[in-house]
């Protein structure tokens, strides 16, 4: 009796370790660029009061996790240029990440117009045939939306090149692998102006999503600090309320629209059915691409955001001229 005691104790300190095991965020990885001139952090997740060392460009860096498990260290300021290392340290796990360069960081967020791919672009075929700039690095957020804020971005299927930085080629480019037809082509060609303009390595962190409005990537706390958008945030809470409802009311609902489709499919002249909503509210919904999206990436030192946006906050006259508030809260 005894002896099942202590293994079962064995057994659920070995889980505990297992949970509180070293991890860095999907955007902190091999290939990054890292915000030059700039104390850029690095943070990551172990046990609860872990020690944690950051070895990068001969200097150590130490840090020691809250209570939640999390910590979080700045590097010294760096200049343009790489390739660097790096290491991070816990108690007995080790993560090493290679190919680091400093340079400028950029995210290119927004809707349709931002997620265009440079594959559908007019200029595809020379355009990708001279993407031969290995000092432009891309990192595309998989597209996902969520009620709550996440601490790192949603797993992506083992053969994406989503969640993860990699670097400008023309084999790249022209890959089916990730983003929406490539990596956007504004962000590319955007990318490549800023490469020529500073001769410095450039980031380009693609987060955005076709057909989505300003309030959906603006967080709850941002909307909660003006009146005007108070319907955003009762949309949001009422959401949150309903969630575990919709939860499980979501599979018949799924079931009921697959069975008119099938049936829309075999008519003519009906109006399409539309599918149900997702019991979060999906990618629309207010702060649910910003607790997906762009919390995850917070706080990575980044040199600005280009923004192509405004068409969905536009088919109604009151939502146009609210936009004039909105932008500028988001």
């Amino acid at each position: 009796m005894k002896s099942k005691y202590l293994l079962t104790i064995l057994l659920l300190c070995l889980g505990s370790a297992g949970l509180a095991q070293l991890k860095l965020p999907a955007v902190i990885s091999n290939n990054m660029i890292i915000q030059r001139n700039s104390r850029a952090p690095i943070w990551g997740w172990a046990a609860a009061g872990e020690k944690i060392t950051v070895t990068f460009r001969d200097k150590t860096y130490t840090a020691q996790t809250g209570s939640d498990g999390k910590w979080m260290l700045q590097l010294d300021a760096t200049k343009a240029g790489g390739p660097f290392e790096m290491t991070v340290n816990g108690n007995g796990s080790t993560i090493k990440l290679s190919n680091i360069w400093a340079g400028d960081v950029w995210i290119a967020s927004g809707q349709s117009n931002m997620e265009f791919g440079i594959q559908t672009d007019s200029l595809a075929e020379e355009s990708i045939a001279a993407a031969t700039d290995s000092l432009i690095h891309f990192f595309v957020v998989p597209m996902t939306p969520s009620l709550q804020l996440q601490k790192d971005i949603a797993a992506v299927p083992g053969t994406s090149l989503n969640g993860q930085w990699v670097v400008c080629s023309p084999q790249l480019m022209a890959s089916e692998n990730w983003a929406w037809h490539g990596f956007s082509a504004v962000g590319y060609y955007f990318a490549k102006e800023i490469r020529k303009a500073t001769g410095s390595p450039v980031g380009m962190i693609g987060t955005y999503k076709g057909g989505t409005p300003a309030q959906a990537w603006i967080s709850i706390d941002g909307l909660q600090q003006s009146p005007a958008f108070t319907e955003y945030v009762s949309a949001h809470q009422l959401l949150l309320g309903n969630y575990d409802n919709a939860l499980a009311a979501y599979p018949a609902k799924q079931a009921a629209f697959r069975e008119e489709l099938k049936q829309w499919n075999k008519a003519s002249g009906k109006p399409r059915p539309r599918e149900p909503m997702q019991p979060n509210g999906g990618f629309n919904a207010p702060s649910n691409l910003y607790n997906a999206m762009i919390a995850p990436l917070v706080p990575y030192a980044i040199k600005g955001v280009i923004w192509y946006q405004g068409e969905s906050n536009g088919d109604r006259l009151n939502n146009a001229v609210e936009y004039a508030t909105l932008f500028p809260r988001l």
